[in-house]
């Protein structure tokens, strides 16, 4: 039925006052939208431990004077070793490790930061800043992690966010993004506070992520260097973690000491180029706690590197294809942590269809590479398809079938 012009006109009325509220509706929803800080987890002594990969009685082997501790393979993120690790706890200046994260993503290292009154007058570990000192980025995140300064967090929040809290907010967020999910941020720097928590396996996947940028790995590792300002003043600094004098290999990461946590330490080692993350909460003795961690990874389990990336695993059929087959491929390294005495008892299982129905585009999912002790799962790798594989013509089909 065809409308007529006044019905024309009275519809095209109708629609613009629809969309007007709408609009308005869009509006209102946004203005009472509650902040993020709002939505953030409260406290609870409630734990959600994530989806990990464990090895077997991973909670004997040692023992440790903490209360809470986590050994990690920074790689595979296979769990050697846990006590308590998803039990929340106050981390002190461990907190740090996620203040350099937010720092490295969203700043710049020449990025010249003003230090304001407020960062200056922070209490606790100093690097000694003044109102109005001007440092670059990368020499604030460097005094923060090598010194522990509680002034260089804040001047690296409120440089990256305006504010402590909003980057705190950021901090929580991010951490969740890392797969820390018992974690919540109330400050940069790690000073006791309400509702801020973290766990030691969160501290250790937060620590993983952090390994990927080779500057934080420059930073963590290095014992003695110097903060330059932009007047030219040149400052000595030098690393609280003593692991890195005694530990054959450690390279990081962050000491973390209040009257709440007790003494904390995030500590790293990597020999023939395998990385082990110890974590200790509220330790009785942090530096041997975490050195007999680490030794003990080091001495108890092995890695294997069952296929390579870009291996032609198998070959799958294709139905209806312009090739009758295609390469199953690793889509990555299939790479497992186990104890010494259980390397011969990894199997490998190849979890793929009998055929596919072409189209097949090359890198897409076709099955998986699992890697298995006594059928638990401990390892897996995708397997992609190595070519791209046309569907065929009607003609091509019709000939098959006769």
């Amino acid at each position: 039925m065809r409308l007529g012009r006044r019905d024309r006109a009275i519809a095209a009325v109708v629609a613009v006052a629809c969309l007007f509220a709408g609009i308005g509706l869009a509006i209102a929803t946004s203005q009472n939208r509650r902040p993020i800080g709002d939505t953030l987890e409260v406290f609870s002594h409630s734990s959600y431990p994530p989806a990990a990969v464990y090895v077997d009685d991973y909670q004997q082997g040692i023992t440790v004077t903490a209360k809470a501790a986590v050994l990690m393979d920074t790689t595979t993120g296979t769990i050697l070793y846990g006590k308590n690790e998803h039990q929340r706890r106050d981390p002190a200046s461990t907190t740090k490790v996620m203040t350099a994260i937010l720092a490295l993503e969203l700043g710049k290292p020449d990025d010249i930061v003003t230090v304001s009154s407020r960062a200056a007058w922070t209490h606790g570990s100093s690097l000694d800043l003044r109102p109005g000192d001007r440092l670059a980025l990368s020499e604030l995140i460097k005094g923060m992690m090598l010194v522990s300064g509680n002034d260089g967090s804040v001047a690296i929040a409120e440089h990256i966010a305006g504010s402590t809290s909003r980057f705190a907010e950021m901090m929580t967020l991010r951490a969740r993004q890392i797969g820390a999910y018992n974690t919540s941020f109330r400050n940069p720097h790690g000073l006791t506070a309400v509702n801020h928590y973290s766990t030691a396996y969160d501290l250790a996947m937060m620590t993983r992520h952090a390994m990927t940028y080779p500057e934080f790995l420059a930073i963590t590792s290095t014992a003695s260097d110097t903060m330059r300002y932009e007047d030219g003043r040149v400052q000595p600094i030098h690393n609280t973690n003593k692991l890195l004098w005694s530990l054959p290999g450690a390279d990081g990461v962050k000491t973390g000491t209040t009257t709440a946590a007790g003494q904390c330490l995030i500590a790293s080692a990597t020999r023939d180029s395998w990385q082990l993350i110890a974590v200790v909460l509220a330790s009785g003795s942090r530096w041997s706690d975490a050195q007999r961690l680490l030794e003990y990874g080091f001495s108890s389990f092995v890695r294997k590197l069952l296929a390579s990336r870009g291996d032609v695993v198998a070959e799958v059929a294709v139905e209806s294809g312009s090739s009758q087959s295609v390469a199953a491929v690793a889509e990555d390294d299939l790479l497992v942590t186990v104890r010494r005495e259980h390397e011969g008892l990894v199997q490998l299982v190849v979890d793929l269809p009998d055929a596919i129905r072409a189209p097949v585009r090359m890198g897409s999912k076709i099955g998986e590479l699992v890697a298995q002790i006594d059928g638990v799962d401990i390892g897996s790798a995708n397997l992609v398809a190595g070519w791209s594989v046309r569907r065929r013509g009607l003609v091509g089909i019709l000939f098959d079938r006769f």
